[in-house]
């Protein structure tokens, strides 16, 4: 007796899993950070208002939280300003560091995994990963 199995369709739905599980924890990530700045961090909670979240482009997947300065400090300041968002994490020569991004990940990063589960349990509860399917 021979038994074939095609494990494309499960791999394609456990890659699905694993994108609404990195995509959870990036908003996640990008909602502690915006706790993480208040107005005394930038003077005007425009760095807040300008953290982002989006889909990576590469073939691996997952999702980017990107943070940069807004259009009216990048004004202010020309080029600089869309570099702002570093200088407020990493700190400069004559500002200290105020981390926000790395704490934000570093508080939720650990979650992934429970992320996972339960988008996975999600997941084979729909009819989509029932084992009548593969």
């Amino acid at each position: 007796m021979k038994v074939e199995w095609n494990a494309k369709p499960f791999l394609k739905e456990v890659e699905k899993v694993s994108d609404d599980s990195t995509k959870e924890i990036a908003m996640r990530v990008r909602e502690k950070a915006q706790q993480h700045l208040d107005r005394k961090t930038d003077g005007t909670g425009a760095l807040a208002g300008s953290i982002y979240v989006y889909e990576s482009k590469y073939k691996d997947g997952g999702h980017i939280v990107y943070a940069h300065g807004d259009e009216d400090y990048v004004n202010k300041m020309g080029k600089l300003g869309r570099y702002y968002a570093v200088f407020v994490e990493f700190g400069t020569n004559k500002r200290r560091a105020k981390p926000y991004l790395k704490p934000a990940l570093r508080s939720e990063g650990k979650h992934l995994l429970k992320a996972f589960r339960k988008h996975y349990k999600k997941r084979i509860e729909s009819t989509h990963m029932r084992g009548d399917r593969y």
